[in-house]
């Protein structure tokens, strides 16, 4: 019986100095940060062009992110769609499992509010 808690303390002992030395690595390893700070961005329409070529051009978020007509070859962006979302993704369209709908990025003026359920660290692509 003493032989037996002696390994039960032990292996108690163990639990709690690998606890302590994780909590120990945490609190060394991840630097704690300020908060974010405000920033401000003016809307000229540089700025616009500029993001509209990054979302048509660069980083394509227009491709996904739109109403596309498959019956036409290339599968043109439909028209007055473009960030809308609503494209599906699923084994049949695009080799994958499960359905993936892709969301609206698009920024809804009359509310001052993004229209999507895009989380906050994410980057809307259209202005």
């Amino acid at each position: 019986m003493k032989k037996a808690l002696k390994i039960v303390a032990y292996i108690v002992g163990g639990v709690v100095v690998l606890v302590l030395i994780g909590l120990l690595y945490l609190t060394t390893a991840f630097p704690k940060v300020s908060p974010p700070q405000e920033l401000t961005i003016n809307a000229t329409p540089e700025m616009l062009e500029h993001g509209k070529y990054l979302a048509n051009h660069v980083a394509g978020c227009i491709d996904c992110h739109s109403t596309r007509d498959w019956t036409k070859f290339a599968g043109p962006v439909v028209p007055g769609s473009e960030g809308k979302g609503g494209d599906k993704f699923d084994e049949e369209t695009a080799g994958m499992p499960g359905t993936l709908y892709a969301q609206n990025i698009t920024y809804d003026r009359s509310h001052e509010r993004r229209e999507s359920t895009l989380s906050d660290d994410a980057v809307p692509c259209v202005q």
